[in-house]
C-alpha cells in the first residue's frame, strides 16, 4: 500500500483544487503507474481537507515516488506559480496507520470529525464502479470501516457537530454579531437571513447545525429539488431573489467550477437587508465554488477553508486522543494479519491441495499395491490413519505460517 497526499498543512486550497481529478485522469493515472510499477488499484481521496491518492503495487516506495512526481507534474500543468508544494507519503503499515488516523478523524483540521469516512468509503466504492478497485485496497476498507464503528462504540470523540460545517455556522454567526444583526427568535422576520447553497451531506448538516440558532434563519437551496424535498428545498432558480436580500450565503456544493457569480447576485442592492451588507459569503468548495471576481466587491465579504484554519483553534482532550490512537494500532495489526493472509494463500493453498492429492490419490494406490493381502477392515483402518497423519502434518505447516 502506498498513500501520496496533500493535505492543509501541506498545500492551501488553491494547491489542493489543482490537484483533483476526474474520472478520465484517474484512469490514466492508474494506467501509467500500472505500466511503470505495476500498480493494481487506485483510489483518489478528494475533501476540503486533502487530496491523497492510494495506490496498491507490489514496490510501494517505487510507487511512492513516481506518483510524488505525478502530482507535482500536475502541479506545473495547472500553471500554479511559487515553490512546489512535497507531498507527504506513506508505505505499507505507514500507510495504514495514516489511513486509519485520517477515517476516525485524527488528522482532520476539525479533529473527530464525521464526515471523512463516508468520504473514503465512498472513495473506495467509486472505485470498484470504475474498475480500479483491487483486492487489497477492499480488505483495507473493511478494516477501516471496524475501526471506525470502534471509535463510535467506545468513545465520545467523533461527533456530528463537529466539522468544516460547524466552522462555517460559527463563522456565520460571529459575522452576525459582528454586524448587530441578532437578537431575533427562530422565524422572527428580523432574524438573519442564512442560505445554506448544495444539500449534499455537509450542506444538510451545516443547515441543521444553523437552524439551531436563534440568530439565524435559514433557506435550504439546491441545484435540483426532487419530489420529497418540494417543500423544504428551493431550487436554483430562487437563488438570486434570496441573496438580495440575504445577510449570509453558505456554499456547499460539489461542482468542479464555481457555482456562485455575478449573475446570482445581481439583484443584490449594497445597504439593503436591513442594512447588513456586505453579504458574508463561507465557500466550503472543493474546488472553490464562488468565483474569484466576487472577492473584488466591496458588497461581499469571502471566506473560504483556508480562512476557516486560520482562525480555527483546536482543542482535544489528551486522554481520549490516546484511546483513539490505541484503536488506530489495532487496525494496523489487522491489516497486517490480513495483508499476510493473502500473501500466503497461495501457499496454503497448495499445502491442501497437496493433501487431497496425496490423501485421496497416492494414497489409496499405495495400500492397493502394499496392503493387497490385507482384510478390508484392516486397510480401511491404515488409509483413515495414515490421512489424519498427513492432516495433521498440514496443520502445523499452516499453523507456523500464520504464527508468523
Amino acid at each position: 500500500l502506498t498513500v501520496v497526499g496533500c493535505d492543509f498543512r501541506v498545500a492551501s486550497s488553491a494547491w489542493r483544487d489543482a490537484v483533483l481529478l476526474d474520472a478520465s485522469a484517474r484512469a490514466v493515472l492508474l494506467e501509467r503507474l500500472g505500466r511503470s510499477a505495476g500498480a493494481v488499484g487506485l483510489v483518489v481521496l478528494e475533501t476540503c481537507n486533502r487530496v491523497e491518492w492510494l495506490i496498491e503495487a507490489p514496490d510501494p516506495r517505487w510507487t511512492a515516488d513516481l506518483a510524488r512526481a505525478a502530482m507535482q507534474a500536475q502541479w506545473r500543468a495547472a500553471g500554479m506559480t511559487g515553490p512546489l508544494p512535497t507531498p507527504y507519503v506513506a508505505v505499507e503499515e505507514d500507510a495504514v496507520r495514516h489511513l486509519a488516523r485520517v477515517v476516525v478523524g485524527l488528522e482532520s483540521f476539525v479533529v473527530g470529525e464525521r464526515e471523512i469516512a463516508g468520504q473514503l468509503n465512498r472513495a473506495m466504492d467509486q472505485a470498484r464502479l470504475g474498475r480500479q478497485a483491487s483486492a487489497g485496497l477492499n480488505a483495507l476498507q473493511t478494516t477501516l470501516g471496524r475501526i471506525v464503528r470502534a471509535v463510535e462504540r467506545g468513545t465520545a470523540f467523533r461527533a456530528h457537530t463537529r466539522g468544516v460545517h460547524s466552522l462555517a455556522v460559527e463563522a456565520v454567526g460571529a459575522a452576525i454579531d459582528e454586524s448587530g444583526a441578532n437578537a431575533a427568535a427562530v422565524g422572527d422576520a428580523a432574524a438573519a437571513l442564512v442560505v445554506v447553497f448544495g444539500m449534499g451531506e455537509i450542506g444538510r448538516k451545516t443547515a441543521a447545525l444553523a437552524a439551531r440558532d436563534p440568530r439565524l434563519r435559514v433557506v435550504c437551496v439546491n441545484r435540483s429539488v426532487d419530489a420529497a424535498h418540494a417543500g423544504s428545498y428551493r431550487g436554483l432558480e430562487a437563488l438570486p431573489a434570496l441573496l438580495a436580500d440575504a445577510d449570509a450565503l453558505i456554499v456547499a456544493t460539489g461542482a468542479r467550477s464555481p457555482v456562485v457569480d455575478a449573475a446570482m447576485v445581481a439583484d443584490r442592492v449594497p445597504g439593503r437587508a436591513h442594512g447588513r451588507a456586505p453579504l458574508f459569503i463561507v465557500d466550503l468548495g472543493a474546488p472553490a465554488q464562488v468565483a474569484p471576481a466576487l472577492q473584488l466587491r466591496p458588497d461581499m465579504r469571502i471566506v473560504g477553508l483556508d480562512d476557516l484554519l486560520a482562525a480555527h483553534v483546536e482543542h482535544i482532550d489528551e486522554a481520549l486522543r490516546v484511546r483513539v490512537e490505541a484503536l488506530v494500532e489495532d487496525a494496523v495489526a489487522e491489516a497486517r494479519l490480513v495483508a499476510h493472509k493473502r500473501a500466503s494463500a497461495a501457499l496454503l493453498r497448495a499445502v491442501w491441495d497437496g493433501y487431497d492429492s496425496l490423501a485421496w490419490g497416492a494414497l489409496p494406490e499405495l495400500i492397493d499395491n502394499v496392503g493387497a493381502g490385507l482384510p478390508e477392515e484392516a486397510r480401511r483402518a491404515l488409509a483413515d490413519g495414515l490421512r489424519e497423519a498427513f492432516r495433521a502434518h498440514c496443520r502445523s505447516i499452516v499453523a507456523a505460517v500464520e504464527k508468523r
